[in-house]
């Protein structure tokens, strides 16, 4: 049986609530799976992208009903062992980037490039197959009205 931790904390979702308005954020970090020799498992990392000004401009009462669906498809992940690691990103305005052009290291304000729809958080989960990660990424995607979620397998790492 794999073990989940919960951190929990208050966080102010929407910059546009008042001071005062938070909500709760939780974060699972499932024990440690190596995969072991003869292991298929493969991770995959679910990016997920949608429009900040649009997600913004929603009412609160849809927002948060979205969030709590989504919480469900989560759980659910956690539960059937898929679920590795999770994260929301700060809005795009928070954003640096830092590049390399000729030797010198150049730091600017802001995302890397200007688009439609912003990197707003992922999820890393483990699967047997390709379509299995797809299924996951499908039951996320059809919870976010107008986001894409971009599915990427991860190649090995060294592992010293």
């Amino acid at each position: 049986m794999r073990r989940a931790i919960c951190r929990q904390s208050r966080v102010r979702i929407n910059p546009q609530q008042p001071a005062g308005a938070t909500a709760a954020l939780s974060i699972f970090s499932p024990a440690v799976r190596h995969s072991r020799e003869g292991d298929n498992a493969m991770q995959y990392m679910l990016l997920c992208y949608a429009n900040e000004q649009q997600w913004d401009s929603l009412p609160n009462d849809l927002t948060e009903n979205i969030m709590q669906e989504i919480d469900g498809i989560v759980q659910d992940i956690v539960r059937s062992g898929h679920f590795r690691a999770a994260g929301r990103l700060q809005p795009i305005a928070s954003s640096a980037t830092v590049r390399e052009q000729n030797g010198k290291l150049l730091t600017t304000d802001g995302p890397l490039a200007e688009t439609k729809e912003q990197l707003g958080g992922y999820y890393l989960i483990e699967c047997e197959t390709h379509e299995e990660a797809l299924g996951i990424a499908r039951r996320i995607a059809g919870a976010r009205p107008g986001g894409t979620i971009e599915l990427r397998p991860l190649r090995p790492t060294f592992r010293g």
